[in-house]
């Protein structure tokens, strides 16, 4: 696992243990927090009309803290481990210290990019009934994403074989992206419990993966469950 991957876990564990030990005290009343887990469609922007897109899919683990500022309003923010994978009819090459994004040749199969990031919203969140306990709500929660990359790599089968050639040097190492999305609190899925605490989303990106040549952008579609 990557350095950085390792770092972001071990901030995610220390935060737990530490808004968890502060709840046993009873010393914060205004706060909550939670562990997210998503899943989702994406799709590339600005790719070349003669390029096939096929299924795009990105995935989020993290947690949340949620500052309440009254009834109705709060903010949040949080970490998060974000991968991403684009299946796609295309071959990643490398120009003048450019990264250029052209139609696969014949024999190139299965040709996929893989990111994988780091994201930290900063949110605000709005209930359109008042937020008390046990009490089913929905809200609308939008801000910004400091979306920090991680790794970038680029998978393709030929011959019979598999091969990988990272990309990361070749990445824009941070990113600013928009979110928006719609959620739920309390008792609204009768037969699908688990989604009573969930949020349908969107993330658009606004700079490209890369920091030259193609200006590929992502967009996410998430679902992202609250525990």
């Amino acid at each position: 696992m990557d350095t950085i991957a390792k770092f972001a876990l071990l901030v995610i564990y220390c935060l737990l243990q530490h808004l968890n030990a502060q709840n046993c005290q009873e010393k914060i009343k205004n706060y909550d927090y939670y562990f997210s887990l998503s899943a989702g469609v994406s799709i590339l922007d600005n790719v070349p009309h003669e390029i096939h897109q096929e299924s795009h899919s990105n995935y989020l683990i993290g947690v949340f803290i949620e500052r309440n500022l009254n009834q109705n309003f709060s903010v949040l923010s949080g970490i998060e481990l974000e991968r991403s994978i684009y299946s796609l009819d295309a071959i990643f090459e490398s120009f003048r210290r450019k990264m250029n994004i052209n139609l696969a040749p014949n024999g190139l199969k299965y040709t996929k990019l893989y990111t994988f990031n780091i994201g930290v919203p900063i949110h605000t969140r709005h209930y359109f009934k008042p937020n008390l306990n046990n009490q089913s709500n929905i809200f609308i929660q939008g801000g910004l994403r400091l979306n920090f990359a991680g790794s970038t790599y680029f998978e393709y089968r030929e011959n019979n074989e598999t091969f990988e050639e990272s990309l990361s040097r070749f990445q824009n190492d941070f990113s600013l992206q928009l979110e928006l999305m719609l959620g739920f609190k309390g008792d609204f899925f009768e037969k699908l419990a688990i989604l009573n605490s969930s949020s349908l989303g969107v993330i658009y990106q606004t700079q490209p993966i890369f920091n030259s040549g193609t200006n590929i952008q992502p967009v996410h579609f998430t679902w992202r469950l609250l525990f």
